[in-house]
């Protein structure tokens, strides 16, 4: 097996729903992601008085997402909960790591 496949089979491993990833649907398609807290936006404020901002950074397979997603792009979780990208995606050796943000009222 070469370092690409066996990468490829680490980044299944950590999605993988019986140890860190959850099946979602995300955009219409499922797959297999985790979510985590952006430990660097200081997650739950704003600066915007009455406005609450979710800060989280998603974690998925490239093969499995599709195309890379762009800032400012929307995503969309289980049909019915709406993030923003809110900055540059990383793509590295099959895996994305998505900076998002949910903004409520």
């Amino acid at each position: 097996m070469s370092f690409k496949e066996q990468l490829k089979a680490d980044i299944k491993g950590f999605l993988n729903t019986e140890e860190f990833g959850e099946r979602m649907l995300i955009n219409g398609k499922q797959m297999s992601v985790i979510f985590d807290t952006d430990k660097t936006s200081g997650g739950g404020t704003s600066e915007t008085p009455g406005i609450y901002s979710s800060h989280k950074v998603m974690f998925v397979s490239a093969e499995e997402f599709g195309g890379k997603p762009k800032p400012g792009s929307e995503i969309i979780v289980n049909g019915k909960t709406r993030y923003t990208v809110v900055g540059e995606v990383i793509s590295e050796d099959g895996l994305y790591t998505i900076p998002i943000e949910r903004k409520r009222v």
